[in-house]
């Protein structure tokens, strides 16, 4: 199972946030999929996802994105997506 919580935030202010579960497990080969549905809820674009992004959250249990790390525009100043189940 995978639960996460997800960020948008915007000059240090959460704007919006989501809790997002699955009944499958993580992987760095399904993520994606999470990512991809996690996006839809939110209605804004897929970030593209870096081997830095996977080891940050790894190690330390969370990611960041930012504008730079997506290729449509993104309104936001940064999004955070943390394990919530630890």
């Amino acid at each position: 199972m995978i639960k996460l919580w997800v960020q948008l935030i915007t000059d240090n202010k959460l704007k919006k946030n989501i809790m997002y579960e699955s009944d499958k497990n993580y992987s760095r080969e399904t993520f994606f999929t999470h990512l991809t549905e996690i996006c839809y809820r939110l209605n804004i674009p897929t970030p593209c996802i870096l081997p830095a992004h996977f080891s940050s959250f790894e190690n330390f249990n969370n990611m960041r994105f930012f504008p730079r790390d997506f290729v449509e525009s993104f309104e936001y100043d940064k999004m955070i997506i943390e394990n919530a189940i630890i």
